[in-house]
């Protein structure tokens, strides 16, 4: 299926399901803070020679397509695009930020993004600025709900588990909002709950609203949310973090090909399936459309192996024109980041 005909189901997939939970939990299927650092697979080589490859220039191709035809037709000049492909010697800072830099300055993007290479420290541009959670609250949303069973002295049901799986899955908001409610008796309950998991997960940002996907999330956050899920903290189970990284695996267990809210940002890399620019990718997405301003947030929070060299990752972004161009660049800045897994 082409990248143009994935777009427009994934489109027609949303307009259909926000009416029903708009600000719940939405994008994703069915439905500025200060920058810090701190401290094999058998797709292309993430190598920092500055040169374009023919991964990048496809990805040049789609981002043109998607975020600045407009401008193209009118005759301006495209950017070139020249993160794409990390500078030799560049760091994996100078790395994250020359693509946050350009997705502002060549895309009219606000973005952020982060990484942590082989378990090393987080390394981060833009890491504070905060941005709607979206679908990407499934992940706290399905964890804090199995939590809630194991608490109360219950083991997940066949109909509890194929709701996790059809939230992280399909991210079915539908499927999420029945998770969310059973954290308890009232909107009340459940915010608490919801929010006992996010300290637990040493997230900053929290539940704010009893609305999980309108609640705000940074780079930080999920950088702590993914090294939680490597490494549990006391009061998590690994069982049940097991079941829900199992589900964010592209494509997830017993489906041949991955759905389409999962085959961009971090998820690209584990495309093409015959030729994966990473291996063993995990992730989970989402995106939001803004009610007043039309425009779109979207992000990705993932992990994989590029070329044996473990990689967790995050890329957030707001005030893109379309959700499709939003996707685009979340492929372009998570090709971009990969390369710091060549150091």
């Amino acid at each position: 299926m082409s990248r143009m005909s994935r777009m427009s189901r994934r489109l027609l997939t949303l307009a259909l399901t926000v009416p029903l939970l708009v600000g719940l939990l939405a994008g994703c299927g069915s439905a500025g803070g200060s920058d810090e650092e701190s401290g094999a697979a058998s797709g292309e080589a993430p190598a920092r020679s500055g040169e374009p490859t023919e991964r990048s220039e496809q990805l040049r191709t789609d981002l043109t397509g998607a975020c600045l035809a407009d401008g193209t037709a009118e005759g301006r000049q495209t950017p070139e695009l020249a993160w794409l492909d990390a500078a030799p010697g560049a760091s994996d800072r100078d790395v994250l930020q020359a693509a946050v830099d350009g997705a502002e300055k060549d895309l009219g993007l606000t973005a952020s993004m982060g990484v942590r290479v082989s378990g090393g420290e987080n390394t981060t541009a833009g890491g504070e600025r905060t941005y709607p959670s979206a679908s990407l609250s499934k992940v706290p949303v399905a964890l804090a709900y199995l939590t809630t069973l194991r608490e109360s002295g219950q083991e997940p049901t066949e109909q509890d588990l194929a709701l996790i799986d059809t939230a992280l899955v399909y991210s079915d908001n539908d499927a999420a909002s029945q998770l969310y409610g059973g954290l308890g008796a009232t909107p009340l309950e459940q915010q608490a709950a919801l929010q006992e998991m996010d300290d637990l997960l040493g997230m900053d940002n929290g539940a704010e609203t009893d609305l999980p996907g309108l609640n705000p999330t940074s780079v930080d956050d999920q950088l702590r949310l993914l090294a939680a899920l490597q490494d549990p903290p006391e009061g998590l189970d690994a069982d049940d973090v097991s079941t829900v990284t199992e589900l964010m695996a592209v494509p997830a267990p017993g489906r041949q090909t991955p759905d389409e809210s999962k085959d961009f940002g971090v998820g690209s890399l584990a495309l093409p399936l015959e030729d994966p620019a990473a291996d063993d990718v995990h992730v989970k997405n989402g995106w939001i459309a803004d009610d007043d301003s039309g425009l779109w947030s979207a992000g990705t929070a993932g992990y994989a192996t590029v070329q044996g060299t473990d990689l967790e990752m995050v890329v957030l972004l707001e005030d893109a024109p379309s959700a499709e161009c939003g996707f685009s660049a979340l492929d372009a800045m998570a090709h971009a980041g990969m390369q710091t897994a060549g150091s």
